[in-house]
């Protein structure tokens, strides 16, 4: 089998995708199964979840908020969590806590530690070309641990994302064969809620037919909390960026040159926690893009690998560093990737 989407990938052997057909359950046993070491290890070294998400599901509000959200899931994405129980089930650890994992943005409000993360991205829309750039910014803990899964599921959309251990594809970046392709930026609203987590609406990103389908997706009503979307349509060139919280979204369709990062600024008077780097990211972003306009691949690199500001470096395994740098190419349907 061969990767069954419209998007190649340029990249070393390394991130050669792994490539896997079955249903939700089976899909997700066997990446369990594959990456079982570095599933447990997120397990065993996510400080959220030992030292806040466990604690709380253990008095009685946390355990009603934790079922409500099963509940939810249950009834809105019930494919989603046999995916995460195989991958439990492959890899050697609880749902719960793989479960709790997947809703860092919606079981417990933010704070600073848990909001220093967050991705940059970069987009060139014109006649001729849409590129699309996106730095994966993430603990440096998880260097090396991220992987390329390329998947042809029993029925629907086969599609292709960048993925973490121990978490539903979709939360980083992905294609499909439909033409979809998008890039996802952390965003950190303080009001949140039980409902449809971001983890879960943004796996459902890999299925989206259309733009149109995926605006769909990604802004369903009831929704947890909130995320940017960079999403690209191959089929009519578009490309769109959304930001969404619990209760209001904003779409922007890209014309030109833009620039994100880790917090609201198209949606006004949003309560959210934005980072020092995230405010310090887009004022460089902007710069570059005001100073020197991009025209390629090479342009969008030297924006991302702005060593000052946009690419991050870590010393410590909890720091915040760039793990991986994504440019896609909409017009050729290429997808390159940087380490």
């Amino acid at each position: 089998m061969t990767n069954a989407t419209v998007f190649k990938i340029h990249s070393s052997a390394k991130y050669s995708p792994d490539i896997i057909t079955g249903t939700h359950y089976e899909i997700g046993y066997l990446v369990g199964a594959k990456h079982a070491a570095q599933v447990r290890e997120t397990v065993q070294n996510h400080q959220n979840l030992h030292l806040k998400m466990r604690p709380f599901l253990r008095q009685p509000d946390g355990y009603s908020r934790f079922q409500e959200f099963i509940d939810v899931h249950e009834r809105m994405y019930p494919d989603y969590l046999k995916e995460l129980k195989g991958m439990a089930d492959g890899s050697g650890t609880r749902f719960e806590d793989l479960f709790l994992i997947n809703l860092r943005g919606e079981y417990l409000p933010f704070d600073q530690q848990d909001a220093g993360g967050g991705c940059s991205t970069v987009t060139i829309v014109n006649r001729d070309r849409q590129i699309i750039g996106h730095n994966e910014d993430a603990a440096a803990d998880y260097r090396d641990k991220l992987f390329f899964l390329s998947v042809k599921p029993e029925t629907g959309v086969s599609w292709t994302a960048l993925c973490y251990p121990g978490v539903l594809s979709g939360n980083a970046a992905g294609w499909n064969e439909c033409g979809i392709f998008f890039t996802i930026n952390i965003t950190a609203p303080r009001h949140i809620r039980v409902g449809p987590g971001r983890y879960f609406a943004a796996r459902s990103l890999l299925q989206a037919t259309s733009l149109d389908d995926a605006i769909k997706r990604v802004t369903l009503p009831g929704r947890a909390s909130g995320f940017n979307y960079t999403i690209a349509d191959s089929k009519t060139s578009r490309v769109i960026n959304v930001e969404v919280t619990d209760t209001q979204h904003h779409i922007k369709s890209i014309d030109g040159y833009y620039f994100h990062t880790n917090h609201y600024f198209e949606l006004s008077g949003i309560d959210q926690l934005t980072t020092r780097s995230s405010k310090f990211r887009l004022i460089r972003g902007r710069h570059h893009l005001a100073r020197t306009p991009p025209k390629n691949v090479s342009d969008i690199l030297h924006i991302l690998h702005d060593n000052k500001y946009i690419f991050r470096q870590a010393t410590e395994l909890h720091d915040t560093a760039t793990l991986i740098t994504l440019v896609c190419e909409l017009h050729n349907q290429a997808v390159h990737v940087f380490c």
